[in-house]
């Protein structure tokens, strides 16, 4: 580190400022090497200043050759406009900010000397401080109140960026704050919904357990005044978990044809229509149970699709089924005991047609034992009928192997 600084004049040795400055700078120049680092302060003062800065231009330009880095403060222009035209020197103005040094460096920036008005702030005359302005050539005054203007403004967009840091750390700090909240929210209601779901499925337990309840006393005891209670009892808990649909939605006008899939007003959607009653009333297929409904409480209308009508006209045919559950009574009971076999079929499609007619969704055939003749026939013409879904063989509860039970398409 080899550095050039303040003023070695000696009158005894006959030097003056420029000459002690040339000496320090002769000794830098033997002893500089790559690497070295050479602080110069105010290089070429003390003479013409046209030549000093020629002079100085040419001894950093020796250094920077040799290797060297080079720190120069000077108030020389033709230095400080080194940056603008040579990539190997790169300018930074000491800031000044309101006529007081900040001791900040502004890089990429020429800076003003401040003479005249450093001068006015330490209290010069007034008429000596105006008359060195205009002592200074047109382009020099300038180029120096360009420069002066260059430092305010520099000034005042640097705090405008220290405002606009603050702004970013305080946005920055809510917007945290903000992902937070929305984070406590989402906990809220994803607990919330939870707890809600919670209620419902307990909700949906008890009356899965009601209705449980209610099959098994009808099935202790099935007289008909038992079963009106029961059902009606049944009905006030399917009215109350059936799904619902806006009552403002307003009924279809187009035609409704056997096959399709409607929405329904209480059943939802996706129910099949397995059955044209009249123009205002038909029964549809709700997930395997055959509900009669009023046309005015169809929604929606959907044409089947290939699938869904390979499935309608296919090879299935009805088979038994376990979970077929009903409260069997005279009136929903055929039965064909003492009858022939043909006569026995006969009756049997008859009875299921007018239960079909009036809304029965399941009913009972009473074929007895013997020599099981009757009951083998029924069953094998029940896997072919277009009114039966299902079947299955009653329980003991509901007469044994003497009856079948069956659920009507």
């Amino acid at each position: 580190i080899l550095s050039e600084i303040g003023d070695v004049q000696q009158l005894s040795s006959g030097l003056s400022t420029f000459s002690g400055h040339l000496i320090q700078i002769k000794e830098i120049l033997s002893l500089a090497k790559p690497n070295s680092l050479i602080l110069l302060d105010e290089l070429g003062s003390g003479t013409d200043p046209a030549q000093g800065a020629a002079l100085a231009q040419s001894i950093i330009e020796s250094l920077l050759d040799n290797g060297s880095r080079v720190i120069l403060t000077t108030h020389f222009l033709r230095l400080k406009a080194l940056a603008a035209v040579h990539e190997r020197f790169q300018m930074a103005a000491a800031q000044f900010m309101n006529g007081r040094p900040t001791y900040k460096l502004d890089w990429g920036q020429v800076g003003e000397s401040h003479a005249i008005s450093l001068a006015q702030n330490l209290g010069m005359p007034r008429d000596l401080v105006s008359r060195a302005k205009d002592l200074l050539q047109t382009q020099e005054r300038q180029i120096g109140d360009l420069i002066t203007e260059l430092e305010e403004l520099r000034s005042q967009t640097q705090r405008k960026l220290e405002e606009v840091e603050k702004s970013q750390i305080q946005i920055d700090y809510e917007k945290r704050n903000l992902v937070q909240l929305r984070t406590k929210l989402n906990q809220e209601r994803s607990r919330l919904k939870e707890k809600k779901l919670d209620k419902f499925e307990q909700w949906i337990s008890q009356q899965e357990g009601r209705i449980k309840r209610l099959i098994a006393a009808l099935q202790s005891n099935p007289n008909l005044k038992n079963a009106g209670e029961k059902l009606a009892e049944l009905r006030e808990v399917k009215s109350q978990i059936s799904p619902k649909v806006a009552d403002d939605v307003s009924p279809v006008t187009q035609q409704i044809d056997l096959g399709d899939v409607v929405e329904h007003r209480q059943w939802g959607k996706g129910a099949k229509v397995v059955k044209v009653l009249t123009a205002d009333s038909l029964v549809i297929d709700v997930d395997g149970l055959s509900v009669q409904v009023m046309r005015k409480d169809i929604v929606s209308v959907g044409k089947p699709t290939k699938s869904q009508s390979s499935v309608q006209t296919g090879s299935k045919r009805p088979k038994l089924s376990s979970k077929i559950v009903a409260v069997r009574t005279d009136g929903n009971t055929c039965n064909l005991r003492g009858l022939r076999v043909d006569e026995s079929l006969q009756r049997l499609e008859l009875f299921l047609d007018q239960m079909l007619l009036g809304s029965y969704d399941v009913v009972f055939v009473l074929h007895g034992h013997g020599t099981g003749a009757l009951k083998k026939a029924v069953r094998g013409w029940l896997k072919t009928s277009r009114y039966v879904q299902k079947w299955r063989p009653a329980n003991s509860n509901e007469g044994g192997d003497a009856f079948t039970v069956i659920q009507l398409s």
